[in-house]
């Protein structure tokens, strides 16, 4: 039947027992009312593709009739553009399914190229701090979730935390939101952590700049060498070996860890760490100091596998080393001295600078990207591989010397002073009316006197 549509119209149509009675509207074509035994049904209908295609709005009285009439329009005009509103509900219905828990999931899928360290700390912070989120739709989670889990976080674990937290979250929902872009329901839809830039409710984050002191760096490594010598099982050794390696290359904690004898050129002096092991994703070239080849050579005959620090036997496979915390802890107490394998990284990194080792060359060193800069930019890597020998040298003498293990022999040294020589030198000084330096007589005399000096003169 069709009828001009009206609230009391409406409100006085009997519920149909039987068959189901369609009253279409004379005003908007398409726009009807559907009455059962116990609902009135708002819909409308329209051929498409030569079938006819119905759609519910809504029930009255819950639904206006003017509110019915602006949601038929809409839908009709979608219909008219070739759009399927049913199709459009179905995807809300399925965006609804897609948790934070899928999200994740579908995240660690698409980035093959992280690193297992990365994926190891994510899914730690997700578990730990936003563990009750799993199965909560990522379209109900509102920017008002976002900082109020920030602040709680940052109570409960510390405001490092609650920033890698948030930021992993907002990596996550990045993501989810280009793979799930052609669902309706994601249509417009922001990311909710974008919140904390915009109110800028990011926690302050103060550089760490804590470095072994230069003055009591030779009792850190002779405080370590006897936590070594007095060690009573393998794996103190390998991490009192460790930890000095990490202070003789600046290498990172991961990197030298899963060091294997593949990466290591004994005969040739250096080693060289994929890029799939660094964090720039490029290949580290270093080369050895005496010390550290001499370091090396120790460990390549105490090796028991194909990592250079092994570490403890677990279920029958002796893999590298994990956690030095207990050798860490043993040399801080012992030594009065409170330090992280990324201090000892730092302190690498400080001695370059004092030795006046220039930028370009200690960010080499740290495997550091240099074309971020204009400069570096044009400085190539591969030129002169082998000058990082000399500052790498440079700087494991200044830290060995701190602790008294890298010291000149003086009564090994024998100057031997031509004669000839020695007469025209002592001639031109008497000829300019000049004597030989005072400096020079003094260190003459002190090298005769320790017998450190043969003469020749006579």
């Amino acid at each position: 039947m069709k009828a001009a549509l009206t609230v009391s119209f409406i409100r006085n149509l009997p519920f149909e027992t039987k068959k189901p009675l369609l009253a279409y509207d004379v005003k908007l074509k398409g726009f009807g009312v559907k009455i059962n035994r116990t609902t009135k049904t708002f819909f409308v209908e329209k051929r498409i593709d030569r079938k006819l295609t119905r759609i519910a709005l809504g029930v009255f009285p819950s639904m206006t009739l003017e509110l019915a009439r602006k949601n038929a329009l809409q839908v009709l005009s979608e219909l008219a553009k070739g759009a399927d509103p049913r199709k459009r509900q179905e995807d809300r219905k399925l965006a609804k399914r897609i948790s934070l828990g899928l999200a994740i999931e579908d995240f660690f899928i698409t980035r093959k190229n992280l690193a297992p360290s990365t994926v190891h700390r994510m899914n730690c912070i997700f578990n730990k701090h936003l563990a009750d989120w799993h199965a909560l739709p990522i379209l109900f989670i509102t920017s008002a979730m976002v900082l109020e889990r920030h602040q709680w976080i940052t109570k409960t674990a510390g405001p490092y935390a609650a920033n890698q937290a948030m930021v992993h979250l907002q990596t996550v929902l990045n993501v989810a939101k280009v793979l799930y872009k052609d669902r309706v329901a994601f249509t417009g839809w922001r990311n909710p952590v974008r919140i904390m830039s915009e109110v800028k409710a990011w926690n302050d984050r103060k550089r760490r700049t804590r470095v072994i002191p230069k003055e009591r760096l030779g009792e850190w490594v002779n405080t370590a060498l006897q936590v070594r010598a007095n060690a009573n099982h393998q794996t103190a050794v390998v991490s009192c070996d460790f930890l000095l390696f990490l202070l003789l290359t600046g290498l990172r904690r991961e990197e030298a860890a899963r060091l294997t004898w593949s990466e290591v050129y004994r005969n040739d002096g250096y080693l060289i760490i994929q890029g799939d092991r660094t964090k720039n994703k490029e290949p580290h070239r270093l080369p050895f100091s005496d010390y550290v080849r001499e370091f090396i050579e120790k460990r390549w005959r105490e090796r028991v596998n194909e990592y250079v620090f092994p570490g403890h036997p677990h279920h029958g496979h002796l893999g590298c080393l994990r956690d030095p915390t207990g050798t860490i802890r043993r040399v801080s107490q012992m030594s009065g001295i409170a330090f992280s394998c990324h201090d000892l990284r730092r302190t690498f990194c400080s001695v370059a600078e004092y030795l006046n080792i220039n930028e370009f060359t200690i960010k080499k060193l740290l495997n550091h990207k240099i074309d971020k800069d204009v400069t570096g930019g044009y400085i190539s890597k591969s030129f002169d591989a082998d000058r990082l020998h000399e500052p790498m040298q440079g700087i494991a003498d200044f830290i060995l010397e701190q602790a008294d293990l890298r010291q000149t022999n003086r009564q090994s040294i024998t100057v031997r002073i031509d004669q000839a020589l020695f007469a025209r030198i002592k001639e031109q000084a008497h000829r300019k009316s000049r004597g030989i330096p005072a400096q020079v007589e003094f260190l003459l005399a002190q090298a005769l006197s320790c017998g450190q000096v043969e003469d020749n003169r006579e």
